[in-house]
């Protein structure tokens, strides 16, 4: 009796698990089909039963994870997808597996325009085997595109220099050319001359507009400057006409309004002039390094399938 009992124990629990398989394997279809058609809200929770009918199986949690970070991508909800994928850390998962998380973590991040956090989560990837050359090269150019945007184009050329350096399937003479084309791209004298926002107030405040001229601003210099003149004129007047009142107030208000207005237009002004350089000058190097991609995606003897 004993051993029929553990037996039927044995049978349910097998009918049991095979169940849930079928299950997760009809929501994985099921999500398929919606993504396909287009309902990526829909797709989501689908793949969201698959995880809930697979509670102790890794690996189908994690492609149905891996899924719904398409959607996530689809619906432009980016930055949900590093607290979506951060569900895996505590996983016992591959470095095949994981090279894939951390890269599309990072990407999350970087759609969101979350660059620290991009460059912090794609440096994972460096630590572990190379399996798949597209994901090690993509990797390498989202970690290169992160720095970009942070405007830290040396710790970038840094970083190209000696990650070409190390890949085998980058022979001389492509190699040296590559090389020499970055130290060109990256020489400090072509990198963009940042204005500094403090600096900006500062001439403003010692001299109204000289902190948009210094920008470059020339035109919302010369109106500051104008208004500013205007302002204090007015006052002076209304003080030469003995309208005393009339000056404290009015005249007053007018010219700090101006003044301080002027210098506190450096608050919006640079970051908008730093931002039209980097991203003319990052365009430059993205266009040349997606130029160079199909080189360095050529298939390295050392890679995995």
């Amino acid at each position: 009796m004993k051993y029929i009992t553990i037996y039927l124990w044995g049978f349910v629990s097998l009918l049991t698990a095979s169940s849930a398989e079928l299950r997760a394997q009809e929501f994985f279809a099921a999500a398929d089909q919606l993504y396909a058609q287009g309902y990526y809200a829909a797709a989501s929770l689908e793949y969201e039963r698959v995880v809930f009918e697979q509670p102790g199986n890794e690996t189908i949690i994690c492609l149905a994870l891996l899924r719904k970070t398409e959607c996530l991508k689809k619906e432009e909800k980016f930055e949900q997808i590093g607290s979506l994928l951060s569900r895996l850390d505590d996983f016992s998962l591959s470095d095949s597996i994981r090279q894939e998380i951390y890269f599309q973590k990072a990407l999350g991040y970087f759609m969101a325009d979350k660059f620290e956090q991009a460059e912090k989560n794609i440096l994972p990837v460096f630590n572990l085997e190379p399996y798949h050359n597209e994901t090690r090269v993509s990797s390498a150019l989202l970690y290169t595109f992160s720095l970009h945007e942070q405007g830290k184009w040396m710790q970038a050329h840094a970083f190209l220099r000696r990650w070409i350096q190390t890949e085998q399937q980058v022979k001389l003479p492509e190699q040296e050319n590559i090389l020499q084309a970055l130290d060109s791209l990256y020489d400090p004298d072509a990198l963009p001359r940042l204005k500094s926002i403090r600096k900006a107030k500062t001439l403003s405040l010692i001299f109204p507009g000289a902190g948009q001229a210094y920008n470059g601003n020339f035109g919302k210099g010369f109106v500051n400057l104008l208004l500013v003149s205007g302002s204090a004129g007015f006052c002076a007047y209304n003080i030469l006409a003995s309208n005393y009142v009339t000056a404290a107030t009015a005249g007053v208000y007018l010219f700090l309004y101006f003044y301080f207005g002027g210098a506190n237009q450096s608050n919006w002004l640079v970051p908008e002039k730093n931002y039209k350089k980097k991203k003319t000058y990052n365009e430059g190097l993205k266009q040349y390094l997606s130029h160079i991609t199909p080189v360095l995606l050529r298939q390295s003897p050392s890679t995995h399938e």
